[in-house]
């Protein structure tokens, strides 16, 4: 009977372990992160992924603004989530058609990494238009409008402010 009971307490202390433990919100390692790629064979197949039903994993775009001061383009996203990391992909067409102020659309694909937890974090993901492969000066990076195509949902575009 005793060894009943300690094999009992030990399924039940395993099973409390090895369940998914929301993230503390501020530890950095758990943050969203987001990788840019400017690739037009990268773009055409993301493009082509959101007509053949194959899309990323769901994800809401709250808004999108360029910030004029630090040259950054921030995305805010909400996910359903909260255990693990989640990462973004913003993928860039290679060619941007020349035409001033320059105005574009990406597309921003959601990795979940398989987490099933049920709250919707938000997070502001940070690209650096600067240091962005885009080769835009600063007057063209303030004055430019980006459209982003929601991964998942390409019925949602926001472009930026």
């Amino acid at each position: 009977m005793k060894r009943k009971i300690i094999l009992l307490l030990a399924l039940t202390g395993t099973m409390f372990y090895c369940q998914e433990q929301p993230i503390d919100p501020g530890d950095s390692n758990h943050e969203a992160t987001v990788l840019t790629i400017k690739d037009e064979a990268v773009f055409s197949s993301a493009l082509s992924s959101l007509t053949s039903g194959t899309k990323s994993d769901k994800f809401t775009i709250k808004s999108v603004t360029i910030d004029d001061a630090s040259l950054k383009m921030l995305i805010e996203v909400q996910y359903g989530g909260g255990c693990k990391k989640h990462d973004f992909k913003l993928v860039w067409p290679d060619a941007i058609i020349a035409i001033y102020p320059p105005k574009f659309s990406v597309i921003l694909n959601h990795d979940a990494n398989g987490d099933m937890c049920e709250a919707l974090p938000t997070s502001v993901l940070e690209i650096d238009l600067k240091a962005s492969p885009l080769g835009f000066d600063d007057q063209s990076i303030r004055d430019m409008t980006v459209t982003v195509i929601n991964g998942s949902n390409p019925d949602e575009k926001v472009e930026s402010k």
